[in-house]
């Protein structure tokens, strides 16, 4: 089967435009694309010229793309010969008059269908260009396709891809994506999309756990991390649908966000969590250690280490509210030692690598004695 591309449906239009303005269907005998001043001869000689030379049978010997052919339709006067005769003479005749407005209406409909076709196929070469072009280039390219479809999800996808793999999501990137996300997801634009789609799910996941994960670990704490991914969870707990494949994985690092949010970002807020939000929390958390192994990052170790950290920071500062809420001490203690267990069999070589891991089993004995003395002061070990 031969090969398809613009050309051919710049044949297509000529077809399509010189049957509307001569009223001859090429497709019926005599089976032939003639001059099309031969059946009116008031039409113009430019117009015929653009005409012809879209329905040439060498694909060579067409225009080459829609620019080319617009280019051309927006000066066929200038191609007239009565045009290149004399400038001011104009076109007498209303039939003449009247198919070329005609034909300039359904040339606008047809040339932007073409057009969409065009953009298409371009957004389909974007996000897909080669895994080896280097990292600027993705990304500019990537950003060119958002710009040309930014209700399209792919290409945002393919530029988070293009920070993981890079190793940095840092302040600057994040501004990057999220100007192009706020302007095409906000609450203003939700005609112009579904926001109950699994493609829009798919990136709030993705940007969610970008997130969580990456977002300048080295200087932002697990608290200011979960209060930026917090909103793209939110968004999929809320409108995702039940078929969405990582609904559950979403619920869950939403709990962990909400859980900093309402009780370890808000100095003022006065409500006490209770047994059920750390049972939701504790099982959310298990989730989070077991998921993070399938990602691949650069520095997958160093993150691994550092949300270790985080949840075992955490469980120490909240323990005499995990305590007093009922939470049992068997099952506070065996979670926290299965993430101690998984820090210690990271082997890391790094300088920051090796200092996060040795903090973490620093504490590890204090941590687990403080635990303890609490439920054992509490008189409910």
């Amino acid at each position: 089967m031969g090969q398809t591309d613009a050309r051919t449906d710049i044949y297509g239009l000529g077809v399509t435009l010189y049957h509307l303005v001569t009223g001859q269907d090429p497709c019926e005998p005599p089976y032939e694309i003639l001059p099309i001043r031969q059946w009116n001869p008031a039409l113009s000689s430019g117009l015929e010229a653009i005409i012809q030379k879209c329905t040439q049978i060498n694909p060579d010997d067409r225009y080459q793309s829609c620019d080319e052919l617009m280019y051309a339709l927006e000066h066929y006067a200038k191609m007239d010969n009565v045009y290149r005769k004399a400038q001011k003479k104009k076109l007498a005749s209303f039939v003449a008059t009247a198919s070329i407005t005609v034909t300039s209406l359904v040339l606008g409909v047809l040339f932007n269908v073409m057009s969409v076709n065009e953009n298409k196929k371009n957004y389909t070469k974007m996000i897909s260009i080669s895994t080896s072009t280097n990292y600027t280039e993705k990304v500019n390219v990537y950003c060119e396709a958002i710009k040309l479809y930014p209700y399209r999800t792919e290409a945002y996808i393919k530029l988070l891809d293009a920070y993981s793999d890079n190793g940095t999501f840092n302040e600057e990137q994040s501004k990057q994506i999220m100007s192009y996300y706020n302007d095409a997801f906000s609450v203003n634009n939700e005609s112009e999309y579904d926001k109950t789609g699994l493609d829009v799910a798919k990136l709030n996941y993705e940007l969610g756990i970008t997130y969580f994960y990456l977002y300048d670990e080295e200087k932002l704490s697990m608290k200011a991390r979960t209060l930026k991914a917090e909103p793209f969870f939110a968004h999929i707990v809320e409108n995702a649908p039940n078929t969405y494949e990582n609904k559950a994985l979403a619920n869950s690092y939403y709990s962990i966000c909400e859980f900093y949010k309402e009780y370890v970002a808000n100095n003022r807020n006065t409500k006490e969590p209770n047994k059920e939000t750390y049972v939701n929390l504790l099982n959310s958390l298990k989730v989070c250690i077991d998921d993070i192994d399938q990602y691949d990052y650069p520095d997958i170790l160093y993150i691994k280490l550092t949300v270790y950290e985080a949840i075992t920071d955490l469980l120490h500062n909240q323990r005499r509210s995990l305590c007093v809420t009922g939470i049992e001490y068997k099952q506070l203690e065996t979670f926290i030692t299965e993430v101690y267990s998984r820090a210690e069999k990271i082997v890391v070589t790094q300088e920051k690598s090796n200092n996060k891991k040795s903090y973490i089993l620093e504490h590890k004995k204090e941590y687990l004695d403080d635990i303890e003395n609490v439920y054992l002061k509490e008189g409910q070990e």
